[in-house]
C-alpha cells in the first residue's frame, strides 16, 4: 500500500533540487536573481505533477486521503509564501542597486540575504553572500539571516559561518569568534584540533580552548552556551580536564552553569577523590562552594581531613569554621579524623582554627582515643604533650579509656606512652 508522508514537499526538497544546478558568483543583479528564484516555481510545478501521478491510483489515493489533503494545503501555502518572497526580493534588490549598499533593508528591516535565505534557496543565498553582507543585521523582530534559513531548510549561511568559525577557532581569535557567535554561529560546532602526537581530530571548541589554556576563549564559549557536559573525543568530561589542570576559575564557571558535580573520571574514581590530590586545593574549594549542602558538608570536610592535604584542610575550614564542631555521617568530628590519620600538621592546623581537643563524637570517643588507635607515635605524643588531666581520665560511653584503644590496636608502645603520661586503665579496659 502506498504511503505518502505529509512532509514530502518542503523547502528541504526544493533546496535539494536546486543543489543540482550551479551558478557562478557573478555580480549581483536582478536577472541572475530572477533566474534563480524562477527555478523554485519550476520545482513546485514538478512536485505538483508528481503528486498528481501519485493520486491517479484511486485505491492508493483513498487510503492516503488525509495525507494528500494536508500535502495540498502545504503546497498552496508554500506557493503563496514563495510568490510574496519572490516579489519582496526583487523589490528590495532594486533598492540595493540604487543605494549600492547590500545591507539595504525593507520596511520590516529585512535584508536581501534574509529574504533569499527564507526561501531555502542556497544558490541565491550564496550569490548574495558573495557581496559580503552584514550577517549581524537584525530585522524588526531581532532575527538574523540565519534565523530565516533554518526553518526553510537552507544551509548556505550555516556553511559560510562554519567555514569562518573553523578558521577563528583554529587560531583562538576571540574577537572574531564573538563576532561569528553574534551572527548565529553555534558554540558547540566541532572544529579541527591538533593532538599532542601531531594528528588532527574534531573537537568541541571549548575543549580546544582548555587544551590551549586560552581562558578568554573558554569563558567566551561558556557564556554563549557551550555545553558544560561536553566530552573530548576520548570521552573525557570537561570537568575532568579542568580539575586536572587545577583551573579553579574554570571549574567555578562550569559549576555556575549547573555542570554535574557527582561525576566519575576516566579512571573510574569520583571527582572528589581527585580534588583531594596535591595541587587541586583551589578546585576543591570551588567544588565545595557549589556542591555542598547542609547534610553533606561535615562528611565531605571530614573526608578532606582524612585524605586531603594540609593546605586543603586549612583553606576548607577557614571558610567553614562551624564544621569544626559538626559530626559527619559516621558521628566523628574533624579532629577525630586528623588524630586517626596521624597527621600532626593537620591536627595542629585544626586546633589553631578552633577545634576542641577534648571534643567527643556520638560514641563519647576523644581524639586521644583515635590517636591511640592509629598507631602513630608522633600523633599520640603531640596530643599527650598538652593533654589536660580531664582528657587523660576521659572514657567513652562504654567506660573505655584511651588504653583500651591502644590495646585494640595491639600497640604496646602506645599503651606505655599513655601510662607514662599518667593515664590508668579503667575496669572495662
Amino acid at each position: 500500500m502506498l504511503f505518502l508522508h505529509p512532509h514530502t514537499i518542503s523547502f528541504l526538497s526544493i533546496a535539494a533540487a536546486l543543489s543540482m544546478s550551479s551558478i557562478c558568483h557573478a555580480a549581483l543583479n536582478e536577472k541572475a536573481l530572477r533566474d534563480l528564484l524562477r527555478k523554485d516555481s519550476q520545482n513546485i510545478i514538478a512536485l505538483e505533477k508528481e503528486l498528481a501521478e501519485l493520486t491517479s491510483d484511486r485505491e492508493a489515493a483513498k487510503a492516503n486521503r488525509d495525507n494528500i489533503t494536508q500535502l495540498r494545503r502545504q503546497i498552496a501555502h508554500h506557493k503563496s509564501e514563495q510568490t510574496q518572497m519572490h516579489s519582496a526580493c526583487i523589490k528590495l534588490l532594486k533598492k540595493v542597486t540604487q543605494s549600492g549598499n547590500i545591507n539595504t533593508v525593507d520596511e520590516q528591516k529585512r535584508s536581501l540575504l534574509m529574504l533569499v535565505a527564507g526561501m531555502g534557496n542556497d544558490h541565491a543565498t550564496e550569490l548574495v553572500l558573495a557581496e559580503k553582507p552584514d550577517l549581524h543585521l537584525a530585522d524588526k523582530n531581532n532575527r538574523l539571516a540565519i534565523d530565516y534559513e533554518i526553518p526553510s531548510g537552507g544551509q548556505a549561511i550555516s556553511s559560510h559561518l562554519k567555514i569562518e568559525w573553523d578558521k577563528a577557532v583554529a587560531d583562538m581569535q576571540t574577537e572574531r569568534m564573538e563576532e561569528l557567535l553574534n551572527c548565529g554561529a553555534n558554540p558547540n560546532w566541532q572544529a579541527i584540533g591538533r593532538n599532542e602526537d601531531g594528528t588532527t581530530s574534531q573537537e568541541a571548541p571549548i575543549i580546544l580552548a582548555l587544551r590551549a589554556n586560552h581562558q578568554d576563549a573558554f569563558f567566551l564559549l561558556l557564556n554563549y552556551g557551550a555545553s558544560v557536559e561536553t566530552r573530548s573525543q576520548e570521552g573525557i568530561k570537561i570537568a575532568e580536564l579542568v580539575v586536572r589542570q587545577g583551573n579553579a576559575f574554570a571549574l567555578s564557571a562550569l559549576l555556575a552553569k549547573d555542570c554535574k558535580t557527582n561525576i566519575q573520571f576516566s579512571d573510574g574514581r569520583p571527582i572528589f577523590e581527585h580534588l583531594l590530590a596535591p595541587g587541586a586545593e583551589e578546585c576543591l574549594l570551588a567544588w565545595l562552594d557549589k556542591a555542598e549542602d547542609n547534610a553533606a558538608t561535615a562528611s565531605n570536610l571530614c573526608l578532606v581531613v582524612r585524605r586531603g592535604t594540609q593546605q586543603a584542610v586549612e583553606l576548607a575550614f577557614t571558610r567553614n569554621k562551624n564544621a569544626l564542631h559538626t559530626e559527619d555521617s559516621q558521628g566523628n568530628l574533624p579532629l577525630h579524623e586528623a588524630a586517626r590519620r596521624g597527621d600532626v600538621g593537620i591536627y595542629n592546623a585544626l586546633l589553631h582554627l578552633g577545634a576542641d581537643a577534648q571534643g567527643i563524637n556520638i560514641r563519647g570517643e576523644t581524639p586521644l582515643m583515635h590517636a591511640a588507635l592509629s598507631g602513630n607515635a608522633d600523633m599520640l605524643a603531640t596530643i599527650l604533650h598538652a593533654a589536660p588531666e580531664s582528657l587523660l581520665k576521659a572514657t567513652d560511653e562504654r567506660g573505655h579509656s584511651a588504653i583500651y584503644y591502644a590495646r585494640l590496636a595491639k600497640d604496646p608502645a602506645a599503651e606505655q606512652a599513655l601510662r607514662a603520661a599518667g593515664l590508668s586503665p579503667q575496669p572495662k579496659d
